[in-house]
């Protein structure tokens, strides 16, 4: 049988340039209130992670 395709997780939005490659995804930190969490893996293997405020207007 297929994956009951109704439970996916939400896809990260992927930014990419020439050094890094960035994912971006809105998680929920608390009930009503979200943020966007930020991973950015570089080139030379380093990866960053942050934990943003979402901007005013998000849909989440």
């Amino acid at each position: 049988m297929g994956r009951d395709q109704g439970h996916r997780g939400k896809v990260p939005e992927i930014r990419t340039d020439q050094d890094t490659i960035t994912f971006v995804l809105t998680i929920t930190v608390r009930e009503g209130t979200t943020a966007k969490l930020v991973l950015r893996c570089d080139r030379d293997g380093g990866i960053q992670a942050s934990i943003r405020p979402a901007s005013l207007g998000d849909p989440d």
